[in-house]
């Protein structure tokens, strides 16, 4: 692909000042190893202390258990009973049966066909009562049967009646604070209608792998004959999740201690909604999130926003006596929607508008101001392998950034992230994960740049080390599960940025580490990461990096 030059002078990369991907430039003069660290705040986290590895794991030992279930629990195929056997014959001329909504009547009346205009036995009577209840058994359909209802047989005429069976009621079997219709929402199920599994199942599983609770239905026999009634059991997060931590994956520049808290709030109306306060700070940051998401549709789209704030001082490095200082702040609006559900996939879309405003000064100067107007579309695959889960992210992202001096340029980049989890038994689990962006311009402003280095792209280098307009990384990991509350793990972390300036920058790194629980509250992670290549001046051989959190 060949890249659009700029026709804006050079903008300042490895200098920027970078809060949850609002960059704030302090000039071309800076250098990668003073610059902040630079989360996107779409994938922002009431967590932010555990990088996305840690989210990938958190993620694969929780979802693919359910999804593994299945979650429609069904009675045994209801046997037709059949006639008594005997030596009587007699000509069966014609079957009458009712239509049937579940299988196609050409498929029942080519059955029937093979039996009239002969002699027969209830023997053979009984078979083809059995053969229509094995195509409904080969559906699956274990609520609906054929049978043969008291009769007399004149003429040569047989009744054959097909039950399926139709919706008596629903019942939410356990306590819960979603609201019954919102649980009901997404079910393709009406009371009197025929309940149909085929449908039922991969509605359950859509909701559960979308909604924030999930779903399991056992099927029952109604209060009357020939109904069918489908019990709900509904898990759900806790009302209230609230988090404290410690760490020190901060920036060399503004501090690489921090303490942070967040509070999530599931279902404040609910509907299945969500709200999350975030704030995190350190010697020379302070950062905060709102965020908040609902249901839109009954096909498990959702529709968000989120605000977010953040204050900066360089308190560290060779500008600190400059008295550098920053704020920035961005409010989105975001959409998801799944529009395929099967048994191992989920294709899924997302549309996200962000207006980001951030500002740096200089001694109390502004000296760099950008003003983005950045839109993001985009798909996401995921998939459900019983003993693997992996996702595959690709999306387009077209930007209107406004300078300090009131110029305005559009930027056009393509981003994008997989991950592959696999358990190899014994205790073992093998995780890949991966990330990139190119653009097609030779540069773009702070705003927009890939950055490498730090906890979740690179361990052990600073955080947000390089950064360029077009870049990866990739992960490999191999994890152990010791025993209860101990998990050990190597790594190894490879990135690239390419730019102006620089060029082409590549960053390896190699590490250990153990994570730890504690109870239900209290859990950690400490790992050394070992830098294989020098990228910034004075860059350490690696880093130890620990955190603490108490979830209540």
């Amino acid at each position: 692909m060949t890249k659009k030059k700029s026709d804006h002078p050079p903008m300042a990369r490895k200098g920027r000042v970078y809060l949850a991907g609002v960059g704030l430039a302090v000039g071309s003069g800076l250098v990668a190893a003073q610059q902040a660290p630079a989360p996107d705040l779409r994938i922002l986290d009431p967590a932010l202390q555990q990088e996305r590895t840690l989210q990938s794991e958190e993620y694969f030992r929780e979802q693919p258990r359910e999804l593994e279930k299945d979650p429609l629990e069904t009675p045994p195929a209801i046997g037709a009973g059949g006639l008594p056997e005997s030596g009587v014959t007699f000509e069966l001329r014609e079957v009458r049966i009712n239509n049937s909504e579940l299988l196609p009547m050409a498929q029942i009346r080519e059955l029937i066909a093979g039996y009239e205009g002969r002699t027969v036995t209830f023997g053979d009577i009984n078979k083809l009562v059995n053969a229509i209840n094995e195509l409904y058994a080969g559906e699956g359909l274990v609520n609906a049967r054929a049978l043969v209802p008291p009769q007399q047989i004149q003429n040569g005429v047989l009744r054959l009646q097909l039950v399926e069976g139709r919706l008596g009621k629903v019942i939410i079997a356990n306590e819960h604070y979603t609201r019954d219709p919102v649980v009901l929402w997404g079910l393709p199920v009406e009371t009197g209608e025929v309940v149909d599994v085929r449908t039922l199942r991969p509605a359950l599983t859509r909701i559960n792998r979308t909604a924030n609770f999930s779903l399991r239905a056992a099927l029952a026999a109604g209060e009357e004959s020939g109904e069918t009634d489908i019990r709900l059991t509904i898990n759900e997060q806790p009302r209230l999740i609230g988090q404290v931590f410690a760490d020190n994956a901060g920036s060399e520049s503004t501090g690489e201690e921090r303490l942070g808290a967040s509070l999530v709030v599931n279902g404040p109306l609910r509907i299945d909604d969500r709200l999350t306060l975030f704030a995190v700070g350190s010697e020379g940051s302070v950062n905060g999130l709102f965020s908040y998401d609902a249901p839109v549709n009954r096909w498990g789209g959702r529709l968000g926003v989120r605000f977010s704030q953040g204050d900066i001082e360089i308190v560290k490095g060779p500008f600190e006596a400059l008295n550098v200082t920053g704020d920035s702040r961005e409010i989105a609006l975001r959409w998801d929607q799944p529009w395929y559900s099967g048994d191992t996939v989920l294709i899924q879309s997302y549309l996200e508008n962000a207006a980001i405003k951030s500002t740096t000064e200089l001694e109390g100067e502004a000296v760099s101001e950008f003003d983005v107007d950045r839109w993001a579309l985009g798909a996401q695959v995921n998939g459900y392998l019983g003993t693997a889960n992996w996702s595959f992210r690709q999306g387009a992202v077209q930007a209107d950034v406004e300078n300090v001096f009131g110029a305005s340029e559009d930027y056009t980049l393509y981003d994008g992230d997989a991950s592959w989890v696999q358990a190899l038994g014994g205790g073992f689990l093998g995780f890949f994960r991966g990330g990139w962006q190119f653009s097609e311009d030779d540069t773009v402003p702070p705003t927009l740049l890939f950055q490498s280095g730090g906890s979740g792209s690179v361990r052990g280098y600073p955080s947000g080390a390089v950064a360029g307009a077009d870049g990866l990384f990739a992960s490999v990991e191999g994890r152990y599960r010791w025993r209860d509350g101990l998990e050990p793990f190597v790594f190894a972390d490879y990135g690239k940025v390419e730019d102006i300036s620089p060029s082409n920058e590549e960053l390896y790194s190699l590490g250990l580490g153990l994570r730890w629980q504690y109870g239900d509250h209290l859990n950690g992670e400490i790992y050394w990461g070992q830098t294989l290549r020098d990228v910034v001046p004075d860059q350490d051989a690696g880093k130890l990096l620990a955190r603490i959190s108490y979830q209540f």
